[in-house]
């Protein structure tokens, strides 16, 4: 067998959240009866237009999706977004587009900033292309902490931001953002969840020539199992960007379920709606410490309990929420749970109060 290169020989694969058939399997349970509320999916499902939409173009699945499609879908997210065609780039999720932003920026033995906790793939992704990830600690309330610039020397090259930041919650300030961005490194600004939060920074693009703000139809739209991400930046990244990247990162059915749940206001309105008024509930009726949400998800310090303790005793009543610990920067009492549709909050709100009491 012909030997791997070393980062493939020493990387552990990215940790996701259980799924409903490993825990029906695991713990003899119906599959149709466990509340998945491990991996921040939108509980209320896709825009009915767009599974119309895929079912009117599966028929084109034996074609490759031409520039021109590429184009219709980058042309309606520059109006919503209120942006031009170039300052848009797609990608197989928002995952792809740091691959690529990897290949167009890092080479071996270059830093990479990351508060943590925080999506632990930029960890994972840097570690792959041979940078060095350096974690900073969020301050006591998980914000990015004041002296957050005075980490960046010559060897930093990008920072990753995530804003509502994932698994706590919170959104970055603008200032401080700002004071970042006037550093020379790359600054990566996740907001996969920021249609559920009070605020995004997109528009700093148009000032800030090292600004990429990644997003996703993964959360609010309901469309996490087509792979659909996109990020504003600026058209000369977006030229670099094409270069690099794999020329059809999205299928037809994909792109014209995308334009019809960008078109579907509607449905997404009614989602925010009822995830925020969900996620209030869980913050008041869960009894632990809940920390405060911009996203589709809580962040709670369940001590004294043990977060691996808790999260298999909630599996065991089929309930499936995630253990934080071996996210970098989160104690071993930390879980996140993903709001859910008002039956599945229920549940779980009784399950804990019923696990905690004991």
């Amino acid at each position: 067998m012909v030997e791997m290169n070393k980062i493939a020989r020493e990387i552990d694969e990215y940790q996701r959240g259980k799924t409903k058939d490993e825990i029906a399997e695991k713990y003899n349970l119906n599959p149709t009866e466990i509340v998945s509320l491990a991996s921040n999916e939108n509980s209320y499902g896709p825009p009915p237009k767009s599974i119309q939409a895929i079912k009117e173009n599966a028929d084109r699945v034996y074609r490759y999706p031409s520039p021109k499609d590429a184009d219709r879908i980058r042309n309606e997210i520059a109006s919503k977004t209120k942006l031009d065609i170039d300052n848009v780039v797609l990608g197989t999720g928002s995952d792809g587009i740091m691959e690529s932003l990897m290949k167009m920026y890092i080479e071996p033995g270059d830093q990479v900033l990351i508060p943590t906790p925080t999506f632990s793939y930029y960890t994972l992704l840097t570690k792959i292309y041979k940078a060095e990830p350096k974690h900073i600690e969020r301050d006591q309330n998980y914000n990015i902490p004041e002296n957050i610039t005075e980490k960046i020397d010559s060897k930093t090259k990008i920072i990753f931001l995530c804003s509502p930041n994932n698994p706590t919650g919170n959104t970055i300030d603008r200032e401080k953002l700002k004071q970042i961005l006037e550093k020379d490194i790359l600054v990566v600004l996740d907001e996969a969840y920021v249609e559920f939060a009070d605020q995004t920074h997109a528009q700093l693009i148009k000032k800030h020539d090292n600004l990429v703000v990644l997003r996703t139809f993964s959360k609010a739209y309901g469309l996490a199992g087509l792979r659909i991400g996109y990020a504003l930046t600026t058209p000369q990244i977006t030229k670099k960007y094409k270069a690099v990247s794999p020329p059809f990162p999205l299928a037809i059915p994909s792109i014209e379920a995308a334009i019809a749940a960008l078109n579907d206001k509607k449905h997404l309105e009614k989602t925010i709606q009822k995830t925020r008024r969900e996620r209030k509930r869980l913050q008041k009726e869960i009894p632990l410490k809940t920390y405060p949400s911009q996203g589709n998800y809580i962040f709670i310090d369940a001590s004294p309990h043990k977060a691996t303790k808790l999260t298999e005793k909630l599996m065991q009543k089929g309930i499936i929420v995630r253990d934080c610990t071996p996210i970098p920067g989160c104690k071993d009492t930390n879980i996140r749970i993903t709001v859910g549709k008002p039956r599945e909050n229920t549940k779980t709100i009784q399950a804990i109060k019923k696990i905690t009491k004991k």
